[in-house]
């Protein structure tokens, strides 16, 4: 199943180019914000909150969540931006 979606897909592009730019449309903002963020959101979570006498950084997971959720806008914006000059064939 997979080799044949990776066959059909292969087939439909004009090039390897189209596939660059859709990886790179798409992958970029997942490896430099979405991927970062998550991470420091869930261990900082772990983390006891000051009045418990921990050391959580209660403004720093919103801002994380902040640059989370347009970043993820970002990626859809743009891979539809860029796919969308793509014609198939």
């Amino acid at each position: 199943l997979i080799t044949a979606a990776c066959y059909l897909g292969a087939v439909a592009v004009r090039g390897v180019a189209v596939v660059w730019s859709f990886i790179g449309s798409s992958m970029a903002f997942l490896i430099a914000f979405i991927l970062p963020c998550g991470c420091f959101i869930v261990m900082e979570s772990a983390v006891p909150r000051v009045a418990d006498g921990g050391d959580r950084k209660e403004r720093w997971i919103g801002v994380a969540w902040m640059i989370l959720v347009f970043s993820m806008v970002g990626m859809v914006v743009c891979t539809i931006n860029n796919t969308v000059g793509f014609k198939v064939g």
